[in-house]
């Protein structure tokens, strides 16, 4: 058991630090305003977990993008390809812990993404993910 979580522990270092690489050669100006808009459709309400965060400041989320924005995802900006996640599941999400099926059903967590009417899912980048990252 101990040797497959040192593997998992390498190979998700390896990525996180592919990731790192990736974003300190091509940083891309983020619309902020869209991923609040995300936000406020959920009410700052992780779609995985549920979660509200919520502290001195105020209610508390993040923007995460389904498809990278940096080369060579070259992902698009909009209300479509951003999730709201809790901190711990943005990160999960952007280490490849679990994805997203075209059902909305999560691969490697149990359970299905939260949606909402008012914020509709890019399939095309859901399958993007799946076959790229």
């Amino acid at each position: 058991e101990r040797s497959s979580v040192t593997a998992a522990t390498a190979f998700f270092g390896s990525f996180w630090k592919k990731m790192n690489r990736a974003h300190s050669r091509d940083f891309r100006i983020r619309d902020f305003a869209v991923a609040k808009q995300v936000k406020a459709i959920h009410k700052f309400e992780c779609q995985v977990c549920g979660v509200v965060l919520e502290g001195p400041a105020g209610k508390y989320a993040e923007g995460a993008h389904i498809k990278p924005l940096v080369r060579p995802h070259n992902g698009p900006e909009g209300l479509s390809h951003i999730l709201c996640l809790c901190p711990n599941h943005h990160v999960l999400f952007d280490l490849g812990t679990f994805a997203i099926d075209d059902d909305m059903s999560l691969i490697g967590l149990p359970g299905k993404l939260q949606t909402s009417k008012k914020h509709l899912i890019d399939k095309a980048c859901l399958q993007y993910r799946l076959r790229s990252l």
